[in-house]
Parts: structure tokens; sequence; C-alpha cells
């Protein structure tokens, strides 16, 4: 009876053992690019295991999880490794939980659609020999997984700009100005053009005063590196206008100007896909010197060597 009982006990376990090893699917995860406050394998399956259903089968399948620092927030590529299901997600938020809590949801679903997939087909009985022997064609390769597709950060794109300025040593020792810009980038590079509006400012001399404004506009190319960063060169071109008051003869006069412009810039993103902001600061050189004085009272603008422009404006994005 003994040895009776001992051959059922290894005949059910010969059964049951490897039925329990396949419904134990692995979960790799890697973190790449600096993207170590993302979750690991541990962390992520509680995640997954929080986001399924109550009375759900463990699953069956290998999965691999990739999470790396993208251009604009994180980047989670999901890969079944039994089926090559490839899903890819993104997120433009600066830390990794959003596209974290994105990749369990995705998974967990991945896993209860185990239960979707067809049933392997019976293997076919094979076929008694019979001259003259059949050459069977070797099995097509697998089909490779589609590529992700690219970041909307990467694609080309067009981007329209407007905000407010401090000029230092441009009309005066520190005025307010106005700017707007469009831009065309594709890539690190971006090429566009702009303008820039300094309001009149009065200038007193003696006993009257002088009104000196500007109007200009630009043509600029910019390099950025990881969306965020970046330096801009450019040439400005406008005219500076002077109107006298309070003297025996009032005067109105108009001269060109033209300067070049180089900054550096940080660019920033909104809640909004489309909206971010852009802060960005540098010199201007006038390539040549212009004077507005009054006869017999003195000087009342002469063009500084170097100028400077700190601005800060809003950015719309073409999606």
């Amino acid at each position: 009876m003994h040895w009776l009982r001992a051959r059922v006990v290894l005949a059910v376990a010969s059964i049951i053992a490897p039925r329990l090893a396949s419904a134990s699917g692995g979960l790799d995860v890697t973190r790449a690019d600096a993207a170590d406050q993302c979750p690991d394998s541990a962390r992520l399956g509680r995640m997954v295991s929080a986001a399924r259903l109550r009375g759900s089968t463990p699953p069956n399948h290998d999965y691999r999880v990739t999470f790396q620092h993208a251009d604009e927030g994180f980047r989670a590529e999901l890969v079944d490794q039994t089926t090559h299901r490839t899903r890819v997600r993104e997120d433009p938020s600066s830390g990794c939980q959003p596209i974290a809590q994105a990749a369990a949801v995705v998974l967990a679903t991945m896993w209860e659609s185990e239960r979707d997939a067809p049933p392997e087909a019976p293997p076919k009985a094979k076929a008694p020999p019979a001259p003259p022997p059949v050459v069977a064609s070797p099995p097509s390769p697998p089909s490779p997984s589609p590529p992700p597709s690219s970041s909307p950060a990467d694609r080309p794109h067009w981007l329209f700009g407007v905000g407010a300025a401090a000029a230092a040593a441009i009309v005066r020792p520190l005025a307010p100005a106005l700017t707007a810009d469009a831009s065309f980038t594709y890539g690190a590079a971006s090429f566009g053009v702009g303008g820039l509006w300094i309001p009149t400012q009065r200038i007193a001399l003696g006993p009257g005063a002088v009104d000196v404004g500007l109007v200009a506009g630009s043509v600029v190319g910019c390099l950025a590196w990881l969306r965020r960063f970046g330096v801009c060169g450019g040439v400005f071109g406008g005219r500076l206008a002077a109107n006298a008051h309070g003297y025996s003869q009032a005067a109105n006069h108009d001269r060109p100007w033209f300067a070049l412009d180089l900054e550096a810039f940080v660019r920033g993103s909104t809640p909004l896909p489309w909206l971010g902001y852009r802060v960005s600061a540098g010199p201007l050189v006038p390539l040549h010197s212009e004077t507005f004085s009054v006869a017999g009272v003195g000087v009342a603008y002469d063009t500084p060597s170097v100028g400077a422009l700190l601005r800060v404006a809003l950015e719309l994005r073409t999606l």
C-alpha cells in the first residue's frame, strides 16, 4: 500500500508542477538615461497588482519594461516577450510617477488580455513517410516588432512667442519693451524672425526734453540641447525716432539702427501641451553710432557701445 500511495503522489506532482511553473510570468524593469527615480521590478509589480481586478489569474508571459528620460518628460516601453506585443507611453511631467502609474495600468491590461489570446493549436500528427521524400521549407522568421513612434518633441513644428523685456542701455539706462517672434524648429536647430518695440522714453535736457523710441525687426538662428537650453544669434534692424519739446524750435528726427543680438535661453513647459515659456538674456551690440542733440543745450541721446535685453515670453507650439 505504501508503494502505491507514493506512486500516486508522484503522478499528481508531475501534472501540477508544470502548471504552477507556467503561471508565474517574469517582469524585468530597465531604468535608462538617469531614470533611476522610476520604479524597479518589485515596486512596479506591486503597482500592477493594485491596478488589476480581484480574482484575476496571474500572468503566464514574460514582460520587459524600459523607463528612460525623454527630451520632454519620461518614456516607457512595455514588451510582452512571449507574444512580442509592444506598447509605448510618454508623459511630459518632470517626475516619473505619472508615467509609472500609466505603465502599471497598461501592464495590468496586457496581463488580463492573456486570457483572450487564442489557444495554441495542438501539434499535428506526422504523416507517414512516402517516396519520394518531401523536403520541408524552413520556417519564416518572425516579423520584427514595429519601431516606436517618434516623440512629438522630435517632429518639425512652429513656435510663436510674445513677451515682455527689460532693455538696458539701448534707449536709456533701463526701459520696458515688448517682443514677438515666430520660428521653425527642426531637431536641435531653429530659424525665425522677430520684433522689438521700446516705447517712447522721455529724456530731460535743459529747459525741455527729448522723446526717443525704437522699433526694430530681427532674423535669428538658434541651437538647443535637451529641448530646454540653447543659444541664439541674430541681427536687428530698425528705426530710432526722436522728438524735441520745450525749446525755441521743435525738431523730429529718425535714424537707422542696426545691432548684433546674442542670447542664451531656458525653455519650460506648462500643463497645456501646446503652451510653454521661455526666459532669455544677452547683449546687443550696435553696429554704428547715432546721436540726438539740441543746439546750444547738449546731447540727449548717444548710442551706447553695448546694450542688453532680458526677455520673458509665452510660446504657442503647433502640434
